[in-house]
């Protein structure tokens, strides 16, 4: 856990639910794409709306936030992992690629606590 990078909400005057998913976006990608190793810090002073703990149990149980990233996100997410994927052996199609973004999976799964 040393070697984790902590991240954290920081409620602000004006944080909102989208800044919660934006905030889930950059973790997801920086445990995914980037490779590090995170910590999710979450207590209950940073609930401002029930859909934050249905967003955090999704990826707890599931692996994934539906409905988290755009079309266009998740391109850019297939295009990051390139590298990765030539690197590894896996196949260079997209489904392959966005498998990798799924915490479940070991490359993300490992990274994530």
């Amino acid at each position: 856990m040393a070697e984790c990078q902590c991240m954290q909400i920081e409620l602000t005057r004006g944080f909102s639910y989208t800044d919660f998913q934006e905030f889930l976006k950059g973790m997801l990608a920086t445990a995914g794409v980037a490779g590090k190793q995170v910590a999710f810090l979450f207590s209950e002073n940073q609930i401002i709306a029930e859909r934050m703990l249905e967003d955090v149990n999704s990826l707890l149980n599931s692996g994934e936030v539906p409905n988290l990233f755009a079309a266009d996100e998740l391109q850019k997410i297939c295009d990051d992992l390139t590298p990765y994927c030539k690197e590894k052996g896996i196949p260079e199609n997209r489904c392959a690629r966005l498998s990798l973004c799924i915490p479940c999976d070991t490359h993300v799964y490992e990274r994530l606590y």
